[in-house]
Formats: C-alpha cells, structure tokens, sequence
C-alpha cells in the first residue's frame, strides 16, 4: 500500500491507450468535480510508459499544498486493465470514505461526483453507485438498460471506501486479461461478496445514478483507425461472451466465490469449456468469432503470465494540480 492518509474521496483514473491531451483533460474533470472534497488523485497508466513521461509534464505538478488537488501518476509495465485495477486496489489505494474508478478517456460532469456521492448516502444497502452514458451510438440503448435491470459503467462509478477495504481483505482479485472487468466486479458486487450466503441482487447494491454522467470526445468514423479498433472490439466482445457464461456458472451455478476465480482470464474460459463441452461447441458454432477469441487468447496467455511476473509498478510523479 502506498501512503495511508485518509480522503474523502478517491479517484483512480485507469489508463493506457489515450493521447496525452484526452487523458489530460479527464484529470481536470476529475478536479474540477472532486474540489469540495478532500481528493487524491491517482493515474495509473499501464502498458505505455511514453504516455506517463509526457503527461507528467503536461501537469506540471507543483509542490505546494495549497495549489489543488494532490494527483499521483503510476506506470503499471503490463499493459492489462484488470492488473491495474488490482494494483491500485491492493497496492496503492490508502483508504478513503468512497473510492471512483474512471477511464482515462472520459469526463465527468461538474456534478457527477456529488450527484453519486448524494445518491449513495440515500442508499444504505447499495455498495456502490454508477453514473450512466448519454453520448455515444449506443449511450440511449445502455443507460435504458442499466436504468432497468442494474449494472455498472466502467467510464464512471464508486464503490464504498468500506466495501473496497473488504475486497482488499478478502483477498479478491480479477483474473488478469479479464475484457469484462466492469461486469465482473458487478457480479462480485451483485453478490455481496459471498454467492453462498447472499443471492443476485444487482439493482440495490449497485444504484444507478441517472443524474451523473460524462464527456466523451466523439469518435472519427470511416477511417483505417476506427476500422481497426472495430474488428479489435469484436474479437474482445467476443471474448467477452465467454467470459461472462463463465462469471455466471462460477458464482450462479457452481456458487463459488470471487476469490475462487482463476488468477488468468484463459484458466477461467478453459475450466468452463472443460464442464460444458456442449455449450461451448453451440457457442463456437453460432458464433465463430468467438473461436477467434479464444485461439487469441491462448496464444496471449503465456506472454501475458510472463509479463506479469516481471511487471513493476512505478510510481513516476506526486504533487498538487490546479486545473484553472
């Protein structure tokens, strides 16, 4: 864990792929929404050490107190989300009364900390709280979703400092390569922690907040750039599928819990294939991008466990920031 000092808020902005400017301008946000509260920002950037270097300069950090908001800027070496969010879970966070997750791409609303912040202390059973999408092709189709049968979005939510302590001393950790992150802590959430003791309950222990929303930049289409992101996107929503039959049979059916996952996402994928040969030919059948999914995965999977056990994580940069 690295420093111990309580806030009122923590913010935790996730990172890897993002221009210095986007990411940049997310901070800000990040600032200007948390300024009534005592906030530690902290970046964590992984898999793009060049992206570090150069926003650490475009931040200028100062080192009076009294500037802004105290930012800290983390490089993970594996460029893995779930092993950021697991870093920063168990590594760096320090405790605080309610803890944010961002992506580095998004901007939250003037309020949309405070509109979580309020909604959650309405809400005594919920664990958590998550803001909904309003731009994008499919903003309408997943807020009115998300509105109806619960869940979380990755771009914005909390989880109480209390129900993060007990992640960190339940020992919980997503399985590194994991593409569905956002859905799997929902699930562990959903569950409070334990599918044996607690049954699915996702719309109360996760409020959605339909006052608290983000920025986001619009995406240039129709060039070689979005095309590729796009069949990148497919494969790893393809893997998605996968993955969330085998988070369902894990928690719903085998009732086992979060801290039983696999430490790899291709452990997970393959333990479930192995029970359900049946199914998991169907779903290779009906949709062979999956198979695609899969083939990558496996060929990833030994790369990815030998980056993890030479990951380091760095901490590259600690100060204060006034975004005006």
């Amino acid at each position: 864990m690295i420093g111990s000092k309580k806030y009122d808020w923590s913010i935790c902005i996730l990172s890897s792929r993002e221009t210095c400017s986007t990411l940049l301008a997310s901070i800000q946000a990040a600032v200007l929404a948390s300024n009534e509260k005592n906030t530690l920002v902290d970046v964590v950037i992984n898999g793009n050490i060049d992206l570090a270097n150069t926003l650490v300069k475009a931040l200028a950090l100062k080192s009076d107190d009294s500037f802004g908001n105290r930012v800290r800027v983390f490089n993970l070496n594996l460029g893995d989300k779930a092993s950021a969010w697991n870093t920063y879970v168990h590594n760096i966070w320090g405790g605080s009364d309610l803890v944010f997750f961002m992506d580095g791409y998004a901007r939250p609303c003037l309020d949309a900390m405070l509109q979580i912040e309020n909604g959650l202390s309405n809400k005594p059973e919920a664990l958590a709280s998550t803001g909904v999408p309003t731009m994008g092709h499919s903003a309408e189709y997943l807020r009115e979703g998300m509105l109806q049968e619960g869940g979380i979005h990755g771009n914005l939510f909390a989880i109480k400092g209390s129900v993060c302590s007990e992640i960190k001393v339940a020992h919980f950790f997503l399985p590194v390569g994991i593409y569905r992150t956002d859905s799997t802590i929902a699930a562990v959430l959903a569950y409070n922690l334990d599918p044996k003791k607690y049954s699915w309950n996702l719309k109360e222990r996760i409020f959605v907040n339909k006052d608290a929303t983000w920025l986001i930049d619009d995406q240039k289409i129709w060039s070689v750039g979005f095309f590729k992101s796009l069949i990148k996107r497919r494969i790893r929503q393809a893997q998605g599928s996968l993955e969330n039959l085998a988070i369902r049979e894990h928690f719903s059916f085998l009732k086992k819990s979060p801290m039983e996952l696999p430490r790899y996402v291709d452990e997970l994928i393959l333990s479930w294939i192995k029970r359900n040969l049946r199914q998991s030919c169907g779903v290779f059948l009906s949709n062979p991008m999956s198979f695609l999914a899969l083939s990558k995965m496996l060929l990833g999977g030994k790369k990815l466990k030998l980056e993890l056990i030479s990951s380091e994580l760095s901490p590259v940069a600690e100060g204060f920031y006034n975004e005006l």
